[in-house]
C-alpha cells in the first residue's frame, strides 16, 4: 500500500458491487469499509449520481450494454481517515468500529448528513 501515504487517491465502493436495485445486499455498506479506512491516511467521501452500465435485470453481466448518461460526481472534504473513523465510533458507541464505520459511511452517503462529516 506504498502508493495510499503518496498522496494518491483512491476510489473505493463502500457496498463492495454495483447497486442493483432488486437486491438489498448491494445497497448495504460492507463492514470490511473499515479495514480500507485504516490503510490511508485521509478520506473523502463521494457519490456518483448516474449510470453508463446498467446491470441487467438477469444479472448477466455478459448482457450489459453501456449507454450514453450524465454522471455528477459529488465530493466531501478532504479528512484524516483516522478522524472520521473516531467519530464513527463516537456516534456509535454500541457498535464495534467496523459496523460503526459502516453505519456512518450508509448516513453519509444517503445524504443523512453532510459528506465528509
Amino acid at each position: 500500500c506504498r502508493l495510499c501515504h503518496e498522496g494518491w487517491m483512491f476510489g473505493l465502493f463502500p457496498t463492495g458491487t454495483r447497486i442493483r436495485c432488486a437486491d438489498a445486499r448491494t445497497q448495504q455498506v460492507i463492514p470490511e469499509l473499515d479495514s480500507y479506512l485504516k490503510l490511508f491516511d485521509y478520506v473523502m467521501i463521494g457519490t456518483i449520481q448516474g449510470c453508463t452500465l446498467p446491470v441487467s435485470r438477469d444479472n448477466d453481466y455478459l448482457r450489459e450494454i453501456p449507454r450514453l448518461s450524465r454522471v455528477v460526481y459529488s465530493l466531501g472534504r478532504v479528512q484524516p481517515a483516522n478522524e472520521w473513523r473516531m467519530k464513527a465510533r463516537d456516534e456509535f458507541p454500541n457498535l464495534d468500529q467496523r459496523a460503526a464505520s459502516a453505519r456512518a459511511m450508509e448516513l453519509a452517503l444517503a445524504g443523512d448528513v453532510p459528506l465528509g462529516n
